[in-house]
């Protein structure tokens, strides 16, 4: 149990151990407009009728805004969101979403290379970037 003085006349406020930080505008850490004038991600993902609470949305728009994080991993069960959240996001970045469905027989060659039809080779086919180039 932490306790803590909120004011001069010595009043304790109880609160758990494990509480998170309020990550909220009022907190200063996320303002409701990015420095570049466009909406913050929560106010983009509510503007695009996905339900998200404001600590999430945050925390997500922070770590996005880290310098050196070059990858996040989403991770929960099939059916909640993860996919849609992706999508969202790179609309509210003005990117370009590049979806790949990775299963267990997916190798590296999958990810590097494909083949596409073309009607202008001899052999009807032709080989285009994969996914990881792309990205």
């Amino acid at each position: 149990m932490v306790v803590s003085k909120i004011s001069k006349k010595n009043k304790k406020k109880r609160m758990s151990v494990g509480e998170p930080p309020v990550l909220t505008p009022a907190a200063g850490f996320v303002s409701d407009k990015t420095s570049e004038g466009k909406p913050s991600l929560y106010e983009s993902l509510r503007s695009r009728d996905y339900l998200i609470d404001r600590t999430t949305a945050d925390l997500i728009q922070l770590v996005l805004e880290m310098p050196g994080i070059k990858a996040v991993l989403l991770e929960g069960p099939p059916g909640v969101g993860k996919t849609a959240l992706t999508e969202k996001i790179v609309q509210w970045l003005g990117a370009e979403y590049i979806y790949v469905l990775a299963t267990p027989n997916t190798d590296e060659d999958a990810l590097l290379y494909k083949f596409v039809p073309d009607e202008d080779t001899k052999s009807g086919i032709r080989i285009a970037e994969g996914p990881l180039v792309q990205a």
